[in-house]
Parts: C-alpha cells; structure tokens; sequence
C-alpha cells in the first residue's frame, strides 16, 4: 500500500470533517467550521493540473477511483506541506459556548461532545451549505470520555460511571421516515471505552473486557449517514471475561473491536482475536510496533491506525507491516469510516499542525 502525507500548519485542538466542512477547535476553544473544498481547490491551484488532481482526490474525493492518467511519477514526492486555513474560509462559528471535553463525533448532521460535566449534542444546519446549529440538547449529566455511533445508535463511555447507549438525534423531517423506538440505557459496569463489534458494543475498563451483545435487531426503514437503521430496541446481556476468550481470559492494557476482530494490546504488542466455532474470542495472530506505548487504535478502510508515543502507525490489515506515518506525539487520532470521502484518511493532530496520511 502507498501512503500519501499532507501537513496544514497551524495550531489545532481537534479536528472533524463533514461533507465539505471542517470542524476546527481552536485552543481558545472555538468551534470554526471551515469550507474544506474550497481551501482544498485554492491551496492547490498553482499545482501541475495532474499532479493536482491527485492531491485533490486524495485528500477530498477519494471515494471514486482515480483516473490512471492522474498518477505520480516514482520520482514525485508523496509528502505535502499547506498553510493555515485563514478568516477567508471560515463559513460560521458553532454558536454555543464548548465547555473541555474529551470526544466528538458527527452523526446524522448532530454534532455529539463528550464534555467534562455532561454528554451533548448540537444539531447542525448542513444541507448543501452551512446555516449554523441548533441550541445544544444535554443527553445526560455524566462525564463521558469517549464516543462512537452506529445503526442509530450513540454509544458513550463515561469512566466508573458505566457507559449509555442512547437513540441518535433524529430532525424533524425525518420522523416520519424513521419511525424509532426511543432507546436509553444506562449500563454502570466502569467503562473507558466502547467499541461498536457490528451490532454489539465492547466496553473496557482497567484490563477488563465485557461484550454486550444486542439481543434485539430489528429493521426500521430509514437511514443513518447511509446505514440502516438496525435498533429496534436494545436488549443486553453481558458476557464475562473467563466466557469470553476461549484460553479462559487475557491479559491487556486497553483494546478497541471492529466488525469482526477485537484488538488489545500490553505496551507495544497487540493481539488480535476474532470468534472461534464456540463463539469465544480466540487469538489469530499477534504484532508488535516500534514504539514503547499504544494509546489507542481503530481501523478504517486503509487498514489499522494506532497513536502511541512515537507518533501514528498505519498497519496494513493483511501482512501486518507497520508504518509510521506521522511523528512526533498526537494531541488526538481520528479516522473517519462513514465519511466517504475520508475513510481511508488517517488525522493526526498536534500542537503545531494537522497531519492526513491517505492510504490508498
């Protein structure tokens, strides 16, 4: 796999792009949306037409097939460095005051935080252009640590508080279309993290691993960031660690699953696990990366993204290779595999600029 690198200098706290938007928090902790394709065109334009046409497809289209006359030559370079967006393209501003907090995530034009005091969500006005947000909507006092939303449904870590599933927002114009019951749970075994393994969600908490398999699938019409909608409701019941893995349990730091692999890790080495005929968790194969310390991990289309202490890894899903693609260490890693656009894109934050590593 070929791996193309873009740098945009600047100082960032975060970072989430949106069809043609680009969320930026600001370390004053402002909320900018920014005209991603039209930074992207004008940033771009002194290029070579071909050569161009890559970087653009690459960094904001690359959910069509490149046409063979737009490649690079062996000899052209595959790292590019842009300057800092500016006022020019800074179509709106979210028009609420964003409290610290340790996650977001976009799903279904609603802009979900994870704040210190309590988990929010902010519809966002996009239909074609940008037309502000909403008033906030509080979705629970907890802190929550961590986000991720499938099948119309949000997931939250919030620490020893447990973790809550809830239904995602859903616009008015859109009721009639998806008729949904209204799912909220309040799940209070300690949770850092949670991980969306198909229709089941992963928690993790101080080396523990509890699988909470969805007992109720249904299938309401309608669609979610192009999904169906799958929840009828959300029936759980846990399975315990020593049922869990087929050796009985593991030993781990963290982990994260995706559709059909659970990863964990200890320092440097992560394993991976998948079900055996028992469906029990069964370790298939094993990697270790240059690094002293994994932070966290999440695959995407391109393969495996991890953020440790080096900078990001990208590993290939298939031969295990490893590559560090972004050094230096990472204020957050993002990937985006709903995003069509963006799904084999790898975002590093740092303090003094965005990385994008595109693996095609």
């Amino acid at each position: 796999m070929e791996v193309l690198n873009v740098s945009i200098i600047g100082e960032f706290e975060d970072v989430h792009p949106y069809m043609d938007y680009l969320l930026v928090l600001t370390p004053e902790r402002e909320v900018q949306v920014v005209d991603w394709q039209a930074w992207l065109e004008d940033s771009l334009s002194s290029m070579d037409p071909r050569v161009r046409d890559v970087w653009q497809w690459a960094l904001g289209g690359n959910s069509k097939k490149l046409p063979k006359q737009a490649q690079l030559a062996e000899d052209e370079p595959r790292t590019l460095t842009l300057p800092a967006f500016t006022e020019r393209y800074i179509v709106g501003r979210l028009e609420a005051e964003v409290e610290p907090f340790a996650d977001w995530t976009i799903y279904n034009r609603a802009l979900y935080i994870a704040g210190e005091a309590r988990l929010s969500v902010f519809p966002l006005r996009i239909n074609g252009h940008y037309d502000g947000n909403d008033p906030p909507i509080t979705l629970s006092d907890l802190p929550a640590l961590q986000l991720g939303a499938r099948w119309g449904v949000l997931a939250a870590s919030c620490g020893t508080e447990g973790f809550l599933a809830k239904s995602a927002y859903v616009w008015e114009s859109q009721m009639s279309s998806m008729p949904l019951p209204e799912i909220s749970r309040h799940i209070e075994r300690p949770a850092d993290r949670v991980s969306w393994f198909n229709y089941d969600l992963f928690a993790i908490a101080a080396g523990e691993l509890a699988w909470y398999r969805n007992a109720y699938v249904g299938s309401p019409s309608g669609l979610y960031e192009g999904e169906q909608v799958a929840m009828s409701s959300f029936g759980i019941s846990e399975q315990a660690d020593e049922e869990l893995f087929a050796a009985g349990g593991a030993t781990f730091e963290s982990g994260f699953a995706s559709k059909t692999m659970a990863y964990l890790w200890n320092a440097n080495q992560v394993m991976a696990y998948g079900f055996d005929r028992s469906h029990h968790l069964d370790e298939k194969r094993s990697f270790t990366v240059p690094a002293g310390s994994i932070y966290a991990g999440m695959t995407f289309a391109g393969g495996i993204a991890l953020d440790t202490d080096r900078g990001t890894f990208h590993v290939n899903a298939l031969n295990l290779d490893d590559q560090l693609v972004s050094g230096d260490p990472n204020l957050v890693v993002r990937v985006f595999n709903r995003a069509q656009f963006y799904k084999r894109q790898v975002w590093s934050v740092k303090q003094d600029r965005l990385d994008i590593s595109i693996v095609l």
